[in-house]
């Protein structure tokens, strides 16, 4: 299972893959830890791999999603919308939104300049097939 993730990972450039069970998000599976388990000659299912991340909701502001950060001691929080996953944002997703300066500043909750990660505003429409 581990490399199936990992190909879903390097075919879709993701470094967090979402695992979902009956439409609820379980948390995430990192790319280091899929690597690292299949270097070592530990390629275990990826649900043994899944770490849980703060969330977030859609509506909320960027300095919401840096709190959870710092506050979980994480690099990604999940972004909800009515309970569904949406996608995430990353730390390196906040480091390009503050670099983006005043628009992302003056945007409103729910506005797409706070929206940095996955399908949300990177060109994928969706998550990979299977996630």
């Amino acid at each position: 299972m581990a490399f199936v993730g990992l190909r879903l990972m390097a075919a879709n450039n993701l470094r967090h893959l979402p695992v979902i069970e009956n439409s609820r998000c379980l948390g995430v599976v990192l790319e280091t830890d899929i690597v690292r388990a299949v270097a070592l000659g530990e390629p275990q299912l990826l649900g043994t791999l899944v770490r849980a991340l703060p969330t977030v909701s859609v509506d909320e502001r960027r300095s919401a999603a840096a709190r959870a950060v710092l506050a979980g001691d994480v690099d990604a929080v999940l972004v909800s919308d009515g309970g569904r996953l949406v996608g995430i944002v990353t730390t390196t997703d906040l480091a390009r939104s503050l670099a983006a300066g005043a628009r992302a500043e003056r945007a409103t909750p729910g506005d797409p300049a706070l929206r940095t990660d996955g399908p949300m505003n990177t060109g994928r429409k969706s998550w990979p097939s299977g996630t």
